[in-house]
């Protein structure tokens, strides 16, 4: 229930945050202070991430979804085999951020984006909470994935040596 819960949360504030800015013209956007690394700028993308594949609307709706419900299966699974807190938490912030993209994207045929930083290599990219969600929920992923990886080839070592 716990991971539910957060999920809607997260997924919630992100459209709560998206609805608001939404309502917005594009300069009371860019008005709103945000200190000297982060802006604020209202982009509408009816792509995935980057536009890509806005021409083709069916499957910017389609394949978030299968994916949404992959990830939720996943979730499941590792409730069930007591997975890594890491593990589970992750693909709650996948779940979350995903699913407020997806909302958007059926409710309103676009997601919108809101902030980008103002320096580096980056600072061309508007993204979302969503996106932050899926970004932090990909690498804790990827770090729990290797954790696991390196306790297993552990384990095996010490059988291969008669240890256990």
């Amino acid at each position: 229930m716990k991971y539910i819960i957060s999920i809607l949360s997260l997924c919630f504030t992100d459209l709560w945050i998206k609805g608001r800015i939404d309502k917005m013209s594009p300069s009371q956007v860019a008005s709103i202070k945000m200190g000297p690394l982060l802006r604020l700028e209202k982009v509408r993308n009816s792509g995935l991430p980057f536009g890509f594949l806005r021409e083709n609307k069916a499957l910017v709706r389609t394949a978030p979804a299968v994916l949404l419900l992959l990830l939720s299966g996943a979730l499941l699974d590792n409730i069930a085999r007591g997975r890594s807190r890491a593990r589970k938490i992750s693909l709650v912030l996948l779940i979350s951020g995903g699913l407020s993209n997806l909302l958007d994207r059926l409710k309103k045929g676009y997601v919108v984006d809101y902030a980008a930083l103002t320096f580096g290599p980056f600072r061309k990219i508007v993204w979302n909470l969503g996106d932050l969600f899926v970004l932090v929920g990909s690498i804790l992923y990827g770090l729990s994935n290797t954790g696991e990886r390196l306790e297993l080839s552990e384990r095996l070592e010490r059988l291969s040596d008669g240890q256990i």
